[in-house]
């Protein structure tokens, strides 16, 4: 196994077609995790109990400068009841380390940000994302 996020998810394919690929502008953080939950006795033992052996992944990133259609964009995608509906419905997402294409929801609010001295841009100070699934060849 290579340590990427393919090596440890199932494939799917996403709700709506359509792939985000805009690059992260800055720092890209991954946070692996599985459905279990941890119980801490009182003498400091641990017990495990695993819901699922299926990982998921979150991504969390910022576009600090994006042009109006980029930012429209996103907005779009989160707003519009036919395509992700805030975190209801799954697309797809290009890793822009790996290449992969994977199967992602939203996870959090997205926020666009304007000032007036760069009025023809915008930033989005976080973009969260669920990994669920990598992307089925030929599904994009």
């Amino acid at each position: 196994m290579s340590g990427k996020m393919i090596d440890y998810l199932s494939s799917g394919t996403a709700d709506y077609a359509y792939l985000l690929d805009i690059d992260p502008q800055n720092e890209m953080v991954e946070t692996g995790d599985k459905t279990q939950i941890i119980h801490t006795f009182d003498d400091g033992s641990v017990r495990v109990a695993r819901k699922s052996d299926q990982s998921y992944f979150d991504i969390e990133y910022s576009l600090s400068v994006l042009t109006e259609a980029q930012a429209e964009t996103i907005i779009d995608l989160w707003h519009d009841t036919d395509k992700a509906n805030g975190s209801e419905n799954t697309f797809y997402w290009v890793h822009p380390i790996d290449g992969d294409n994977y199967v992602v929801r939203f996870m959090g609010l997205v926020k666009r940000k304007r000032t007036h001295q760069m009025y023809l841009y915008s930033s989005i100070d976080s973009i969260k994302l669920r990994v669920e699934a990598y992307a089925l060849s030929g599904a994009i």
